[in-house]
């Protein structure tokens, strides 16, 4: 058998019970030909690509997160700025209506064209009647 004074310096692990004779090598050495790295380092890199990869996918996702988070922010106060705005118009569109104001049904209003929009303001209470009779 062979030993380590013999000067053979091979890096694997018998597979089988038979000696290494002078330059001949396993079949599954654990370090590649040219490299030198063995499997366990090669295993250890790949598993470190892996989570590089992992937690700059993490930080994107927290990042993303923060700006759809911002968006929906930015929404929420332009529909609170937009129907703070609604209502002081229907407010200003009531006192100009005086004492003749009659309120109908937003859907009512949205079906009507532009023409009876402007003339629901000076609206008399007998044609009020018939508007809200009708739809």
């Amino acid at each position: 058998m062979t030993s380590a004074s013999d000067g053979l310096s091979i890096k694997g692990t018998p597979l089988s019970g038979r000696p290494w004779k002078k330059e001949s090598r396993p079949r599954r050495a654990l370090s590649k030909s040219g490299g030198g790295n063995t499997a366990e380092e090669r295993s250890r890199q790949k598993w470190e690509e892996a989570q590089a990869l992992k937690n700059e996918m993490k930080e994107i996702s927290a990042e993303a997160k923060e700006v759809i988070k911002r968006a929906k922010e930015r929404q929420i106060e332009r529909n609170r700025k937009i129907k703070a705005r609604r209502a002081k118009k229907e407010a200003n569109e009531i006192k100009s209506a005086g004492n003749d104001v009659v309120l109908v049904n937003n859907k009512k209003v949205a079906k009507m064209s532009k023409k009876a929009r402007r003339k629901l303001t000076k609206v008399t209470p007998e044609m009020a009647s018939i508007l809200m009779r009708k739809h």
